[in-house]
């Protein structure tokens, strides 16, 4: 790896902190790294649809579940939500291995209604952009991401996005513009977000 980084003439990134790093672990001139965020295609506005107000929030969570995607901390903090919020759900979207989270929640939640909190496991690109274009807020508290499209993905749908302060998640999430962010793990802001 060092010898074909320092052969290069040039490197490219996605983000200003993975910039930095790169200049800062390899000892390069930071004219040889260059910055070219990541990119989607953006659905018709007229595939947009408009907020719904006439129905409880439906929160949209995308990713593996793993302890750096911060699934632990979503799941922590989602009682407290639906206490303060009864009427909302959570579609929760990614790879479970061995369905360890599912299960955990509910043995720890037994008294939360089930049709509040659906676990969908991996689903295909259709079935994805389904669940971007229905919710009406997503959340993705991630320890860290060096990007983020998933936030992207979901500004794309017109969502607001709850994440957190972590890699290069700040450099596509502005707080209190487009969305929220917490400390990386804190059950107590995250759910002060949601």
């Amino acid at each position: 790896e060092h010898d074909i980084v320092k052969r290069s003439d040039a490197l490219l990134t996605h983000t200003a902190l993975h910039r930095e790093e790169l200049i800062r672990q390899w000892n390069l001139p930071p004219s040889s790294v260059h910055l070219i965020p990541l990119g989607i295609t953006v659905p018709a506005d007229s595939a947009i649809p408009p907020p719904s107000h006439d129905r409880p929030p439906r929160v949209l969570y995308v990713g593996r579940f793993e302890h750096r995607k911060g699934i632990d901390v979503l799941l922590a903090a989602l009682p407290a939500v639906l206490a303060a919020a009864p009427g909302a759900t959570f579609d929760l979207v990614g790879h479970d291995a061995n369905d360890c989270w599912r299960q955990r929640f509910w043995r720890e939640n037994p008294g939360i209604a089930r049709a509040q909190v659906r676990f969908h496991g991996k689903v295909g690109a259709t079935e994805l952009l389904a669940a971007y274009r229905d919710c009406d807020l997503f959340v993705a508290p991630s320890r860290y991401e060096s990007f983020g499209l998933i936030y992207v993905e979901a500004m794309a749908w017109g969502k607001p996005v709850v994440g957190c302060r972590a890699g290069g998640i700040p450099e596509v999430v502005t707080d209190g513009e487009n969305g929220l962010l917490a400390e990386p793990g804190d059950i107590a802001g995250l759910r002060d977000a949601l």
